[in-house]
């Protein structure tokens, strides 16, 4: 490999995108000393010898203004290899004067649909590009694309190099949509022109690679930028820019990875290459001073980081750059630094000054606008002007909302979540804000039902959007059927999984299709108001939000603090409480010493005169209370560890419950009082009923093990604790589940429902997945079975081969287990090929349409556990069957004994269908006659209702 070869694209600002440069025409006019000139003046550009590359780009000037003139085209092609030195060189307002004659003149002699003329578009437009002028550059590409496409045709190469400009200038916009129809589009004309070891297709690559670094999917961003690196290293003659900058990418990743060492040794290589070959004058030379800058301040190394920041502004001021996209990026890393070294007043001036540049060149959701938002309100809040920070934050929160409801008609549910975490960084600065300024509590509501189940909500949106027309209903049951393809997979060991990244990316494009398909039809996420959520309370009703954000003291899980946003009928603002800290309830809910029984019944005790659950959580909430009339009614929605708690169990001081105090409601968010198609109470009655129960999971014989099924008579469940329902590694019988559903559908079939009762070795997956695809979604779903959560494998010592309990997918370490699970629990794969399972994980449940079905009993034990995500809540079943399109769920947050389940079950449904009561009253009814029955919270506490 040759130490570098002439440079076909360039990288610019830090993560950018690729840019096409090209030569002059030949001409028979011409004498050929004069293309002779001018390749020894690129060649010498090539090795950046600047002075050589202008001395030999002087003498083929001659040579064109004594062979042609100045009116000409070969003084054209002078003035466009004079541009392209200077472009090299950084000085791109110096190159714009010999573009623009080398574009007026060929437009002139060779017509505006001439190769030659797109070639100097091309080239200005990508000086306006590196400068930030993107207004300028914008047009200037998409008329070098008509031109190229007129020319050359969709399938060139030259259309797919204005592609891939194109594709960088909108990730630049943040338009990230269009940025990827481009870069997708060029990389396959590449990769079909070209084949994909060439340097083009490499580009390609990190071209897309960097719209994923920006969007936050930095798993596939390194696959990109490695496959990338790898093309330009096996080259003969390694292309310096492209290759500098590409390092400059991997370092700004693996910072993203927190592998700083790593990317500190990119920045490094980066800078070396730079300064030998190039110069440290020159504009590249001052992203990389930037990024290094980055790295020394996150390590506290402040004063390099000043030095060098102050370093790259100056280099660009010698560049006339002082008013460029670049110049507002590195003011704003200067003012992080000027605010870690507790210069306040000047970290907000300069951030200020950084903001009134980027206003200029960028759209105001842009998410280097937000971030210099975001900023000064910090630097406000320090230097205690309160009202200019709660200002910077509404605007701040105002401009956010756009940026995510645009996101919702692009990207695909991951891609969404990833790109959401850089948003939240926000929300919980809004919390820890309203905590010492209350009179941002407002704000602060507003923002937790914008992002408390966001990706729920566009989840749901997408599958109700779906089945609006033909075409979309077609494609929504494609790629159920590719999910389904994927759900085999995660659930299969790891080393027969076949497929799994094609399948990944096959439904991943597929669902973005959908997604645009259906962005007419509705908004993915409708913007709700404290103030409608308080509009829809009657006088007696109060709602509360429930949050949680890092502590000023660190940003580990156990460092959160609790917080309650409540809202009354007639109050002026939410009132902001404060509760606990989470390391409080998690001693509390993780025991180690006491059994689940023990530290239930002592978590739930009436008998202390000062429950603690009662002073952490509600006692703060009970002063507002108190100071109101009167409240019957409670709307909450819950967050972190609180979706482990039953709140209507907690004791109160005088001997009762707060169940028996007010009416809870759990709800997901406090928005769904206000979105269409939610209401406070009600039922549906529809007509069908599906009941599984008295389940055979089956014996398994294979590679001489053989287990034959007993019955369990005591608890259902597994939490990856040694349990009667799993302590031989597989699932025991469940005698009590025959009796609840046969009870069940007696009084079904009473009040009139057609049942389905499924039982024995019918109770199958298969069955179940019917619903939905080949027969409509019953009205009540009810499922008394074993389920299953087990924590990240992360967090727990040794390894596991079985998929449901080691893998990383939250939503396949959750599920119920129904006929015949015992094979694919013992062996990882299904009794016969092709086949299912057995082993419904949320995941697949998740894929199911349940649109119809008003209510799912989860009779099983601990199917309200999964992985905690931030605002998303829990991920397993719950979420699951949310997703599918229930309405109401009933689950466990423990193992229930089984004769208590039942109980609990008969006697919500004899409230429900025989004494008339809605869903929330027949649930409220059930516990307080269980708790009436029997004294230990763990027998009936452990069920709870989210609508």
């Amino acid at each position: 490999m040759k130490p570098f070869s002439s440079p076909i694209l360039l990288l610019c600002l830090q993560v950018l995108f690729p840019c096409a440069l090209f030569s002059q025409p030949e001409s028979a006019v011409i004498p050929a000393i004069f293309d002779s000139l001018i390749q020894v003046s690129r060649d010498y550009t090539a090795e950046a010898a600047f002075d050589l590359a202008f001395t030999a780009s002087a003498a083929a000037g001659e040579v064109a203004v004594d062979c042609c003139g100045e009116h000409s085209v070969a003084y054209a092609s002078y003035c466009f290899n004079e541009g392209r030195i200077r472009y090299f060189m950084g000085q791109n307002k110096e190159a714009i004067p010999w573009y623009i004659n080398s574009k007026e003149l060929r437009a002139e002699l060779l017509g505006t649909m001439h190769p030659d003329y797109g070639k100097s578009l091309n080239n200005l437009a990508i000086v306006y590009d590196v400068m930030g002028e993107y207004g300028e550059a914008e047009p200037i590409y998409q008329e070098v694309l008509n031109i190229r496409e007129q020319s050359a045709g969709r399938e060139s190469v030259t259309f797919a190099n204005t592609l891939v400009n194109l594709s960088g200038l909108y990730l630049n916009l943040g338009n990230y949509e269009q940025a990827e129809a481009y870069g997708l589009e060029a990389k396959g004309i590449r990769e079909r022109l070209l084949g994909d070891t060439h340097p083009d297709y490499g580009m390609s690559l990190i071209s897309l690679g960097n719209l994923y670094y920006l969007t936050s999917n930095n798993a596939r961003a390194k696959s990109l930028y490695l496959e990338a690196k790898a093309i330009y290293e096996a080259q003969e003659e390694l292309d310096l820019y492209t290759y500098i900058d590409l390092l400059l990418n991997l370092g700004a990743l693996y910072f993203q990875f927190n592998e700083l060492e790593l990317a500190e040794q990119y920045y490094n290589e980066a800078a070396s290459l730079e300064s030998e070959y190039i110069g440290t004058d020159h504009q590249d030379y001052a992203i990389i001073l930037n990024s290094l800058a980055v790295i020394y301040e996150y390590t506290g190394r402040l004063s390099k980081a000043e030095k060098n920041l102050n370093q790259a502004l100056a280099i660009l001021i010698d560049n006339d750059q002082e008013n460029g996209v670049d110049y507002g990026y590195y003011l704003q890393n200067l003012g992080d630094v000027y605010f870690s070294q507790n210069k306040i007043q000047l970290s907000k001036d300069i951030q200020q000054q950084a903001l009134e540049i980027l206003a200029a060149h960028l759209s105001k959701n842009h998410p280097r606008y937000l971030r210099g938002l975001r900023a000064i309100a910090e630097s406000e809040q320090y230097l205690q002007n309160y009202q200019a920070a709660a200002d910077a934050l509404r605007a701040l929160g105002e401009l956010e909302e756009k940026g995510l409801t645009s996101a919702t008609r692009h990207f695909s549910e991951e891609e969404l979540a990833n790109y959401t975490e850089d948003y939240k960084k926000n929300l919980y600065y809004y919390f820890a804000f309203a905590e010492k300024h209350p009179p941002l509590a407002d704000l602060a509501y507003d923002k937790i039902m914008v992002y408390k189940g966001f990706l729920l909500q566009a989840a749901l949106q997408l599958n109700q959007l779906a089945t609006l027309d033909t075409t979309t209903n077609s494609m929504y049951k494609e790629l159920r059927d590719i999910n389904r393809k994927l759900a085999a997979q995660y659930a299969s060991p790891l080393e027969v999984q076949e497929n799994v990244e094609h399948l990944e990316m096959e439904a991943g494009l597929l669902e973005k299709a959908l997604i645009r398909r259906t962005a007419d039809f509705g908004n993915a996420v409708q913007q709700v108001t404290w103030k409608e959520v308080q509009n829809q309370l009657q006088s007696a009703e109060i709602a509360i939000e429930f949050i949680q954000y890092p502590s000023e003291s660190g940003n580990t899980r156990k460092s959160m603090k609790y917080a309650a946003l409540l809202l009354t009928k007639f109050a002026k603002k939410p009132v902001f409480i404060p509760l606990f800290s989470e390391s409080s309830l998690d001693s509390l809910l993780y025991n180690k010493v006491e059994s689940t029984s023990v530290m239930i019944n002592s978590l739930y005790s009436k008998e202390t005169p000062e429950n603690v659950l009662h002073q952490l959580i509600w006692e703060p909430i009970s002063k507002e209370i108190n100071k109101l009339e009167r409240i019957e009614r409670i709307y909450y929605s819950p967050s972190g560890l609180l979706h482990r708690i039953n709140l209507g169990a907690i004791p109160t001081p005088d001997g009762k419950t707060l169940s028996r105090k007010y009416e809870l409601y759990a709800l997901g968010s406090t928005r769904q009082l206000v979105v269409p198609g939610s209401s406070k109470n009600g039922k549906n009655p529809l007509s069908v009923a599906a009941l599984y129960g008295g389940i055979s999971y089956g014996d398994i014989k294979v590679e001489g093990l053989t287990t034959t099924e007993t019955i369990n008579t005591s608890r259902r469940g597994d939490q990856g604790e040694m349990n009667p329902g799993n302590t031989d590694g597989y699932w025991k019988g469940l005698p009590w589940t025959e009796v609840e559903i046969t009870t069940a559908k007696d009084l079904l079939v009473e009040a009139g429902y057609e049942t389905q009762m499924l039982m024995k070795e019918e109770a199958t997956e298969a069955s179940l997945k019917t619903f939905g695809e080949i027969s409509r979604s019953p009205g009540i779903l009810h499922l008394a079975t074993h389920g299953f959560f087990f924590p990240d494998p992360e967090e727990i010592a040794g390894e596991d081969d079985l998929a449901f309990r080691a893998s990383e997918r939250s939503m396949i370490r959750s599920g119920l287990v129904l006929a015949d699970g015992n094979y694919a629990w013992e062996t990882g794969r299904p009794r016969s090929q092709g086949g299912e399972d057995g082993i419904l994980t949320a995941y697949e449940v998740s894929k199911m349409d349940l649109k119809e079905t008003e209510l799912v009993i989860l009779s099983a034990c601990e199917t309200g556990l999964g992985d905690i995500k931030g605002t998303e809540g829990v991920y397993g079943l719950q979420r699951a069957f949310k997703i599918a399109g229930a309405r109401y769920l009933i689950m466990t947050l423990w193992q229930i004994p089984d004769f208590q389940a039942q109980a609990f079950m008969t006697t919500f449904y004899l409230a429900w269908l025989e004494e008339g009561k809605t869903i929330p009253e027949a649930f409220r009814a059930a516990q307080a006659y269980m708790q009436a029955r029997y004294q230990d919270p763990f027998l009936w506490a452990g069920f709870v209702l989210l609508e």
